[in-house]
């Protein structure tokens, strides 16, 4: 009988593994502050979840409420609420020297993206607040393109995305030095129509922040893997070509190989330009980009005429 540390060796055959990506539904998470959870669900997820919710909570009352062109904004107040909807704490912030405003907060999923239902569903709920602050470890792309001008409606709006690091707890000192939230962050691409179809470039990231508001730039250097979907459906990120930059591992697995791979192709998903595509039945695609902090952004480009 063979045990999982000790597997039969078969010289002959090549097994070939690699980086894996795994796509959910994101209205599958569990609400943080529900507290009628599935049976399946054992103490542990209970506890996790509120772990969750205190951690992200915990840390912007440390730090403010990160915004553009500024230092963040001073919170005098925040309150977890114990209502299971989109909105799980309410707050003052000081705008000024004397003014106090009131704000709400939502929070995404310990596991899973804030979506556009989510943020749909936290406007409702926010009638007698100025300012609702989305916070959670990943957000949609639509999301981020519904709230990146920081006005949703009649509301002022914040997107929030927390290091995940934070998921450390304890381990995590949690000052207001720590750089736990950034405003948001965007890849910076270029979409070129070319003979077979388009080519999408990426050419870094851009991304705030969180202790000044200011913009900074970060390179193709820091880029460590970036995915794209070629027909993206506003729902899932369905990962069409995949490339890692910056790694000799492709060589490896050559060599491993023994030359029955293209070796252009592995040039190729070793690179920043993605192999030219034909736009899909969505006519968008969507780019996700992965740096050295383990941070994840994501851009959604339009095809065709136009675009």
């Amino acid at each position: 009988m063979a045990y999982v540390d000790d597997p039969i060796v078969e010289k002959a055959r090549v097994r070939v593994s690699g980086p894996f990506s795994t796509e959910a539904l994101s209205r599958y998470a569990l609400n943080p502050s529900d507290t009628a959870l599935p049976l399946a669900d054992t103490a542990t997820d209970r506890a996790a979840a509120a772990d969750h919710v205190t951690q992200l909570l915990d840390a912007l009352r440390s730090q403010g409420i990160p915004r553009p062109d500024g230092k963040p904004l001073k919170i005098d107040r925040i309150e977890q609420l114990a209502s299971a909807g989109a909105i799980q704490a309410e707050g003052i912030y000081r705008s000024g020297e004397d003014e106090e405003r009131r704000f709400a907060v939502s929070l995404g999923p310990r596991f899973g993206t804030i979506t556009p239902t989510q943020v749909d569903e936290a406007l409702a709920d926010a009638y007698g607040y100025e300012l609702v602050v989305f916070a959670g470890f990943a957000a949609h792309a639509e999301t981020q393109a519904l709230l990146e001008d920081g006005r949703r409606g009649r509301y002022d709006v914040a997107l929030l995305l927390a290091n995940p690091d934070l998921l450390l707890g304890s381990l995590l000192k949690n000052t207001t030095a720590s750089q736990t939230f950034r405003l948001y962050a965007s890849p910076d691409v270029q979409l070129d129509h070319a003979a077979g179809g388009y080519i999408v470039t990426v050419k870094g990231v851009d991304a705030f922040d969180a202790s000044t508001g200011e913009v900074k730039s970060s390179s193709q250097a820091n880029v460590r893997a970036w995915f794209l979907d070629t027909d993206y459906d506003g729902l899932v990120f369905r990962i069409d070509q995949a490339f890692f930059p910056h790694t000799s591992s492709w060589a490896s697995l050559a060599k491993a190989l023994k030359g029955t791979l293209d070796e252009g192709a592995l040039d190729d998903m070793s690179g920043f330009a993605s192999i030219p595509f034909e736009p899909g039945e969505q006519n968008r695609c969507a780019v996700r980009v992965m740096t050295d902090d383990g941070n994840t952004s994501e851009v959604i480009l339009p095809l065709g005429a136009g675009s």
